[in-house]
């Protein structure tokens, strides 16, 4: 009871607090509400309960780091169905202990084949909602490559809790049911038939503590789980005539062909040597593993130990984003770009040794965002939802999964029971051009087959020792990078613990717009310095939520983020 009471009372005044101006500099924030789970040698860190004891019991049952990924997964896309789920696409960054190797899959949606860069000419708006915004989802061939390479336990094992889930119904959590009673999104469910038989089969949206059954799902999971070549049934199996039959009559321009050409790519991992004999994997383009990797080795040792938010740390900690971010202007999908010369740039030493000089004696910033690489926009991508694994052999994953915006498309299969996404809002298109006159970056226009750049940026690090220290990830959109850099470089290098990191108030910049966003909790004469050196500020409300686990002196810790809400398990 005590415990209980602390937590809330503790998540009260943290709201409060909020809500005033500035946090009084001599008076501690207090310790958050989210509850650090502590374990001997094995964790999983979810946005809800239920999915986070789903995989600590694969784990139990001998199943590997992959496997509990994948079980949880599906958990989370009927838990938190607004923001993911087999309709969308999954990055994956793997590390194996027992050879120290890493591995990223790409489970990105693809455009179909018959997109073009040109094909929102005159309405922008049909790449957000409806039947053109769709994309071709990538979501469970990422599972079923990942199960392949690296699962133990049958995979159908791994539907089983999802099925009975979608059977017994699937309880109704208060962000769940926030995004249900938001009017707008009500609105636009109900004028969705699609997703309104989906969603309120009896008329009304769902309520927090209600059970929303899923049945046709259930079905789809079913037919996938006991087909002998896995996520086929979709994608060239039983299920697809139906469920290309559900997208035509919508509208979509998916065929069956871009079904059967959809492949999951394994893709070298971003490698970067850290300092400390820690060594960084992370998601390659069309990830956004580069720009994190960026930030970090630019802020090798440029700040100083003290944890708290000062100025001297967030005016560099906001210029490596800076110069991160300009150059995230220029990527895209690898297979229909050549990105040598960006990447190479970015790890050049006489670059890096260039960047380091400017943000060490930074006393005052640039807006011009040309200065930083900014030559192009790219549009914010949304949504996500990220989970973590360490299993009890030392292997290690974290995923990030993504429909795009809440719901998606606002479409559904209706013979399958699938949410689509609306991915293709993510690539850029050649006629627009941004509030700041920048034009859109040619590097993530629409190709049939491209993938649309995401910030996602799933990582592992490791210590000299082969073990995972650090597996980390965030949901957020554009805020996903610097969110994830934030809490590697308090833990890492702070020497904050998993809880404390990921506690700590956040900054972000993105170069586009010009704005420097702060979190509640960073002291006013902080600010005052930051508008002092140049910056554009803006307070904003908790837009990024981390998943992370920890293992260092000889114990394990895993934390979901306050800001969003979530659970760990383990072993």
């Amino acid at each position: 009871l005590i415990s209980l009471t602390y937590w809330m009372l503790s998540g009260i005044i943290i709201l409060v607090r909020g809500m005033l101006d500035f946090p009084d500099e001599n008076d501690p924030l207090p310790v958050s509400n989210s509850v650090e789970g502590v374990y001997k040698s094995a964790a999983v860190v979810t946005n809800t309960e239920p999915c986070s004891a789903i995989g600590r019991r694969i784990l139990e049952k001998g199943g590997s780091a992959v496997d509990a990924v994948i079980a949880s997964l599906l958990c989370e896309g009927l838990t938190g169905m607004q923001n993911m789920g087999i309709g969308g696409g999954v990055f994956m960054t793997i590390y194996q202990k027992e050879t120290g190797k890493a591995f990223a899959l790409d489970a990105r949606e693809s455009a179909p084949l018959a997109a073009d860069k040109n094909m929102y000419s005159g309405d922008p708006d049909l790449a957000s909602t409806g039947c053109l915004s769709v994309a071709v989802p990538g979501e469970l061939m990422g599972y079923w490559e990942a199960h392949k390479r690296f699962g133990k336990l049958p995979w159908k094992d791994l539907f089983e809790p999802a099925i009975n889930m979608c059977l017994d119904g699937v309880p109704v959590n208060h962000r769940l049911a926030k995004a249900f009673s938001d009017s707008g999104m009500a609105r636009l469910i109900n004028r969705s038939p699609t997703l309104r038989n989906l969603l309120a089969p009896n008329g009304n949206l769902p309520k927090v503590g209600d059970k929303l059954r899923m049945p046709s799902l259930a079905k789809t999971f079913i037919e996938v789980a006991n087909c002998p070549d896995g996520a086929m049934a979709l994608y060239n199996g039983v299920l697809t005539e139906k469920f290309v039959h559900d997208l035509k009559s919508l509208g979509a321009i998916i065929t069956k062909q871009d079904l059967i050409k959809y492949q999951a790519r394994w893709l070298p991992p971003i490698v970067n040597h850290l300092k400390g004999g820690y060594t960084l994997y992370t998601m390659p383009p069309p990830g956004s593993g580069i720009v994190l990797s960026l930030i970090l080795t630019i802020l090798e040792n440029q700040l100083n130990q003290d944890p708290k938010p000062n100025l001297y740390n967030i005016i560099r900690i906001v210029e490596s984003f800076k110069y991160a971010y300009g150059f995230r202007t220029e990527l895209g999908d690898p297979q229909y770009m050549d990105l040598s010369k960006v990447m190479t740039q970015m790890t050049s030493e006489d670059y890096i040794k260039d960047v380091r000089r400017k943000v060490g004696m930074v006393s005052r910033t640039n807006n011009n965002c040309t200065k930083y690489g900014g030559r192009y926009f790219v549009p914010n991508d949304n949504g996500t939802i990220n989970v973590v694994v360490l299993a009890p052999n030392g292997d290690a994953v974290c995923a990030t999964s993504t429909i795009n915006t809440l719901f998606g498309s606002l479409l559904a299969s209706s013979s399958t029971g699938i949410i689509l996404n609306n991915e293709m809002d993510d690539f850029c298109a050649p006629e627009i051009v941004n509030s700041f006159g920048l034009p859109p970056s040619p590097s993530n226009f629409i190709a049939g087959g491209k993938r649309p750049l995401s910030s996602s940026c799933p990582s592992v690090i490791v210590g000299p020792n082969k073990e995972a220290r650090l597996v980390v990830g965030a949901a957020g959109g554009t805020h996903i990078t610097s969110a994830t850099a934030q809490v590697i470089i308090n833990n890492l290098w702070l020497q904050q613990t998993i809880k404390q990191s990921v506690d700590i108030p956040r900054v972000h910049h993105q170069l586009i717009p010009m704005v420097l966003k702060f979190e509640y909790g960073i002291p006013k004469s902080v600010v005052d310095g930051l508008i002092k050196a140049g910056h554009k500020v803006k307070k904003q409300s908790p837009h990024s939520s981390v998943t992370a686990i920890e293992q260092r002196n000889g114990g394990v810790r895993a934390i979901y983020d306050y800001r969003r809400g979530g659970s760990t398990s383990g072993i």
